[in-house]
């Protein structure tokens, strides 16, 4: 159908040959996914900030206690070495704090995508009862139905 959103073709044929109550029915089953997928999604959004203000957190720290350690030493030849050695040491961890980013950004493409077919099938669905007869179209909708 030119109007409906897009479906894959195996779903596409599976829906076209399910009865209304069958399509119907799947309707609280994918508006509930989509709520709760939606919900993962804010989930973990709310991780990833509460990761970066921990690692923002920790850096001002460590940034601070190198100042202070900094200031100790002063010039002496032993110190400033032990100072670089520290600073190396606690700079590679640093370093890995965010290093979980990317399997964050990447499930939250994936849920998105999720819920978008999930979005789709939805829409898919009433604008075949629309077509069918079993739901009212609003104005200007028969075009593309």
């Amino acid at each position: 159908m030119l109007g409906t959103m897009a479906l894959d073709e195996i779903t596409e044929k599976l829906y076209y040959s399910a009865d209304a109550s069958t399509l119907l029915g799947l309707l609280p089953l994918l508006r509930s996914q989509i709520e709760h997928m939606s919900a993962e999604m804010k989930h973990l959004e709310h991780v990833r900030q509460e990761a970066v203000d921990t690692d923002a957190k920790i850096a001002e720290t460590y940034s601070e206690a190198l100042a202070k350690f900094d200031a100790r030493i002063g010039d002496d030849p032993g110190g400033r070495e032990a100072f670089r050695k520290l600073r190396d040491k606690v700079n590679s961890p640093l370093a890995g704090l965010r290093t979980n980013d990317a399997a964050l950004a990447q499930r939250m493409e994936d849920l998105f995508k999720y819920v978008v077919d999930l979005m789709q099938r939805e829409r898919w669905i009433i604008d075949e009862m629309k077509r069918r007869g079993y739901l009212p179209m609003f104005a200007g909708e028969e075009p593309y139905l």
